[in-house]
């Protein structure tokens, strides 16, 4: 996000706790490479809302052979109707694998001929986790299985700032209430050893979140040791399974920075159950970046109450900086130093801050109020370069280099308004002393 006033963290990337959410993030369906214009025709064009891939009513005798052929091939001596529903979601799940049945991990074809049954129809869609789901629930509907819930999840790898999501599904079975995890597009079936009362309390299992954890690899497509799983949660309304659908628009509208295409996007996800920190926070910056501050501020707000995160808190402050709302970027900062007192980063930021609002007492000509404003820079520019200079040894940041030209210039000449120039020595003693700390201007020389 860029913002009118610099950052520290165009300078400092090492003191963020939590990675950035970035506008970089790459999603199967993003991999897949949607078109826009693919996404604004196809977002309601089936009953299920599940975007472009529901199959077709005209395949359901076709379906029900390959279920029939599947079961034959994997239960012997069995017809589907003899099944448990248990065995009737993993047939559902071996008929979509199976070449022999749908294979919907058929490589694409080249699309010269108008395909004539499902597997011609949707072969195109090998790794495509959000139609692959809609493709199997539209099977499963076919044969009777309707107690599903939408998965979710979202892998973030702090070196990198990328993230991956991805969508499968649960089941339970209403007699014995056991759960299965299936996913079709990587082929999974797993059957919970536990018995839960309600599907969403599957996702609080430890084994269940251990082997999700276990799998990520499967799920990006490149090395995966550096993601940890930062949102797991589940949507049980079928009317809102599409959800995920959104989620990823909104992820290619980010990319594509179509951000009212990324607003309206991620707030469907959001009002149909992706309502996560992630979600809120890229509909805040979205709102940033057309300028609107005042709904930027309510979803950070948003996101910070989902879960609390260094980002979310640096671009709420940076948002009151643009909003010119000097007392609302203060207090956000504070909120962060208490959640990290040793960021420093944001006890440049915090500076500023009471730099920007001395300036403003300053041209009033409340010389006792922006001196007090100066005061408070002070205290966190110096706690900052003290807190560099021991912990890095490096140079001094340009934004910490800014300000605190700017507390000495603006100080000084608030002092000589006031008419003190005992405070104007110890000014001048305070540059001396931070002067051995590699801090030098010649606007401050200047001054003394």
């Amino acid at each position: 996000m860029k913002g009118n006033r610099r950052h520290y963290s165009d300078y400092m990337p090492s003191e963020r706790l939590e990675d950035k959410p970035t506008n970089q993030l790459k999603t199967e369906l993003e991999k897949e490479q949607v078109r826009t214009e693919t996404i604004v025709k196809t977002t309601t064009s089936t009953a299920m809302q599940l975007g472009p891939t529901s199959l077709d009513p005209q395949h359901d005798e076709e379906i029900k052979r390959n279920l029939a052929g599947t079961t034959k091939t994997y239960f012997q001596g069995k017809n589907f109707q003899d099944l448990s529903q248990m065995e009737r979601v993993n047939v559902v799940l071996r008929a979509m694998l199976d070449k022999e049945f749908f294979g919907f991990n058929y490589e694409k074809q080249d699309g010269t001929q108008k395909p004539k049954t499902a597997e011609e129809t949707y072969v195109e869609k090998k790794g495509n986790c959000v139609g692959l789901v809609a493709d199997y629930l539209s099977i499963s509907e076919t044969a009777g299985l309707t107690n599903f819930a939408q998965v979710y999840m979202i892998f973030e790898d702090k070196k990198t700032e990328k993230a991956a999501g991805h969508v499968a599904l649960f089941f339970m079975d209403d007699e014995t209430k056991t759960i299965a995890y299936i996913d079709p597009s990587l082929g999974e079936f797993k059957q919970l050893p536990t018995t839960f009362k309600r599907i969403g309390q599957a996702l609080r299992d430890p084994e269940f979140k251990r082997y999700i954890e276990n799998f990520r690899g499967k799920i990006i497509a490149e090395d995966a040791s550096g993601y940890v799983l930062r949102a797991l949660g589940s949507i049980e309304k079928r009317e809102n399974f599409d959800a995920a659908y959104y989620f990823n628009n909104g992820v290619y509208s980010v990319e594509m920075k179509d951000w009212d295409g990324a607003i309206e996007n991620f707030t469907k996800a959001a009002d149909k159950g992706i309502a996560t920190r992630f979600v809120y926070s890229q509909i805040a910056q979205a709102y940033y970046e057309n300028g609107n501050y005042e709904k930027a501020i309510g979803f950070y707000k948003q996101a910070l109450g989902k879960r609390k995160n260094i980002e979310d808190y640096q671009d709420l402050a940076r948002t009151y900086f643009d909003k010119a709302d000097c007392d609302g970027a203060i207090e956000t900062l504070q909120k962060l130093l208490r959640l990290n007192p040793a960021n420093t980063g944001a006890k440049i930021d915090l500076g500023g801050a009471h730099i920007e609002k001395g300036l403003g007492e300053l041209d009033t000509e409340r010389y006792l109020e922006a001196k007090a404003q100066f005061l408070l820079s002070r205290d966190s520019l110096f706690s900052a370069l003290r807190e560099i200079k021991r912990t890095k040894g490096s140079e001094i940041p340009p934004l910490l280099h800014d300000n605190l030209e700017a507390y000495f210039v603006n100080q000084y000449r608030t002092l000589k308004s006031l008419n003190e120039p005992e405070e104007v020595i110890q000014l001048q003693k305070d540059y001396e002393k931070i002067k051995k700390l590699g801090f030098e201007s010649e606007k401050v020389n200047s001054l003394f």
